[in-house]
C-alpha cells in the first residue's frame, strides 16, 4: 500500500470521531492533518486528541501563503487548519512558508511607508494636508509601523514570512497606539488593511463596521493629518473627485461590504441597499458598480405577484445554522408581513457557526443527530404546500430529500458550490435531483448547468433580500400544488 502522508477532514462539525476512527492510521504513519471550516465546538477535542501523538495546530493566511501558529482565537473567516509534526513544521520551515513568532524589531526601511503612499493615484490629494514629521512620541510610533508596512508591501512573493514579521510587528503597534487615539480615523483604517493582510479577517470587518456606524450615520471624519492606507488593496488605485471626508466614507463602506462576507451572494438587503446607494458615486470603484449592475440594476424583470390577496400557502424552510438563516428570517418576516402565505425556518442547529451573528430561534431549532424523524413528518405535515432546501450540502439534507420523496414540492434553494462541486467532480446527486420539483437562483449559468445534467424543472429567481421573489415563487407552487390535487 503507498504510504499515508495527508489526510483531509471535510465532515462539517464532526471531526472528532473522525479521528477517533482512525485512531490506529494517524499513530501509525503521523500524516499531515488539514481540517476544511473545523467546527469550533470540537476543536479542544481534537488538539487533545492530536497533541498526544506531538501535533501542533497551524493556520493558513492566505493572503500571504503561509502557516501561522493557531491561537484559537475567533476568526468566522477561517478556512483551513493544519495539524502537524515537528518533521512537517521543519519542512515547511525550509520551504520558507512556515511564520514563527520572533522578538524584537524587525528590519524597517525609513520611510518606506509615505514613498509608498506616494505612488498610489489618491494621495496626490490626500497628501497636500498630510503630516509627515511626526511630532511626538504617539506619532513616531505611528510612523514607525507605516515604514513597517511600506517595507513589507515592496518585499518579493518570496519573501512572505519576513513580510509577515513586519506586519505583526505593525499590527501591535497600531494597537497600542488606538487605544490612546480611540478615534481617529487614518490610524483605524490603516490597522484594518494590516488585519485583513495578516488572516485576521474577523477584526478588519469589526474594525470596519464600527468606522461605518460612526460615519455614516452624520459624525465628521476628524483630523486627516496623518498618512494611511486604504483597508483594502483594491482601493489603492482610485483617484478623488470630489473631496477627501467623502471618499473616506465611501472607502469605508465599501471595505466592510466586501469584508463582511465571503461572497456577496449572502447581501442582506439592507446590503443591497448600501451596494444601490454607492453605485454611481465618483469615488466608488468598479467593483461595486459591477455589483450593482449585477445584484441591483440588471436584476432580470420578473411578473409581481398579482395585487389581489396572495393565495394562501405553508412551506418549510430547512437551512444550516449561518449568515443566511438570519438573512432568510428577515426575508419570511417580510413577506408574511404583506401576504397570506406562511412559511416556517427550521435551523439545522447541530453545527456550530463561525459567523459572528447566529440566528437563534426559539421553536425552530434541530439536531440532525437525533431530531430528523420529527422534522420529516413536520414536512409532510397534510397542510404543507413546499418544503425549501436551502443548499445541498450535508447528509442530513440528503436523508430529508430520499424519505419526502415526491410526497411533497421540494424546491432546492441553489448556494453555488453544492451544485457545482459535485458535478466537477463527477458525482452528480441525479437521485436526489429526481425528487426536486423546482430550483430557486438568481444565476443563470445555475439554472443551465442544472438543466444539462438533471433535467428540466421550474426555475424561480431567488435572492435572500428580495421577498417579492419568493412569495411569487409560492404563489405558483401553491397553484401548482393545487392543480395536482384536483386532477388527483
Amino acid at each position: 500500500e503507498p504510504p499515508i502522508h495527508m489526510i483531509k477532514i471535510d465532515v462539517n462539525g464532526n471531526e472528532f470521531e473522525v479521528l477517533e476512527g482512525s485512531k490506529a492510521l494517524i499513530e501509525a504513519t503521523l500524516p499531515m492533518i488539514l481540517f476544511a471550516e473545523p467546527s469550533a465546538s470540537s476543536q479542544c477535542q481534537n488538539s487533545d486528541f492530536l497533541a498526544k501523538n506531538g501535533y501542533q495546530f497551524y493556520e493558513l493566511v492566505p493572503e500571504l501563503g503561509i502557516l501561522s501558529g493557531f491561537n484559537n482565537s475567533e476568526n468566522s473567516f477561517r478556512k483551513n487548519l493544519f495539524a502537524l509534526t515537528e518533521q512537517h513544521l521543519q519542512q515547511f520551515r525550509e520551504l520558507g512558508v512556515l511564520f514563527e513568532d520572533t522578538t524584537g524589531e524587525p528590519p524597517i526601511i525609513e520611510g518606506a511607508g509615505i514613498k509608498y503612499l506616494k505612488t498610489l493615484p489618491w494621495a496626490k490629494t490626500m497628501a497636500t494636508n498630510w503630516q509627515l514629521t511626526p511630532n511626538n512620541e504617539l506619532l513616531e510610533k505611528y510612523f514607525i509601523a507605516l515604514d513597517a508596512i511600506g517595507t513589507a508591501l515592496n518585499m518579493n512573493e518570496g519573501q512572505n514570512v519576513d513580510k509577515a514579521h513586519l506586519l505583526l510587528f505593525a499590527a501591535g503597534t497600531l494597537f497600542q497606539l488606538q487605544s490612546a487615539l480611540p478615534e481617529n480615523v487614518p490610524l483605524a483604517l490603516t490597522l484594518a488593511r494590516v488585519l485583513n493582510i495578516l488572516g485576521k479577517r474577523q477584526d478588519a470587518v469589526d474594525s470596519t463596521k464600527q468606522l461605518t456606524q460612526r460615519l455614516l450615520t452624520g459624525n465628521p471624519v476628524g483630523d486627516l493629518s496623518l498618512p494611511f492606507f486604504p483597508p483594502l488593496e483594491m482601493q489603492d488605485s482610485g483617484s478623488i473627485y470630489s473631496n477627501p471626508e467623502t471618499w473616506i466614507k465611501v472607502k469605508v463602506a465599501e471595505a466592510w461590504l466586501l469584508l463582511k462576507d465571503l461572497s456577496s451572494y449572502s447581501f442582506s438587503a439592507a446590503d443591497l441597499r448600501y451596494v444601490k446607494g454607492l453605485s454611481g458615486n465618483p469615488e466608488v470603484m468598479e467593483h461595486i458598480n459591477y455589483l450593482a449592475d449585477e445584484m441591483v440594476n440588471n436584476t432580470p424583470i420578473v411578473a409581481k405577484p398579482d395585487p389581489q390577496p396572495v393565495e394562501e400557502g405553508k412551506f418549510i424552510h430547512l437551512i444550516q445554522n449561518h449568515e443566511n438563516a438570519q438573512n432568510l428570517a428577515e426575508l419570511i418576516d417580510e413577506i408574511q408581513s404583506v401576504s397570506g402565505q406562511q412559511h416556517l425556518v427550521m435551523v439545522e442547529g447541530n453545527s456550530q457557526a463561525s459567523f459572528s451573528d447566529v440566528v437563534e430561534f426559539e421553536q425552530s431549532v434541530f439536531n440532525s443527530s437525533h431530531d430528523m424523524e420529527a422534522v420529516a413528518a413536520k414536512c409532510l405535515s397534510e397542510d404543507v404546500d413546499g418544503i425549501f432546501i436551502h443548499g445541498l450540502f450535508e447528509d442530513w439534507q440528503r436523508k430529508l430529500i430520499k424519505s419526502i420523496g415526491h410526497q411533497k414540492h421540494i424546491g432546492w434553494v441553489i448556494m453555488g458550490e453544492d451544485l457545482h462541486t459535485p458535478i466537477n467532480n463527477g458525482q452528480p446527486v441525479r437521485f436526489l435531483a429526481n425528487f426536486v420539483n423546482s430550483i430557486h437562483t438568481m444565476t443563470a449559468t445555475d439554472a443551465t448547468l442544472y438543466k444539462k445534467e438533471y433535467g428540466n424543472v421550474d426555475h424561480y429567481m431567488f435572492s435572500y433580500s428580495e421577498a417579492e421573489l419568493l412569495t411569487l415563487a409560492g404563489s405558483n407552487i401553491v397553484a401548482q400544488v393545487h392543480s395536482n390535487k384536483s386532477v388527483a
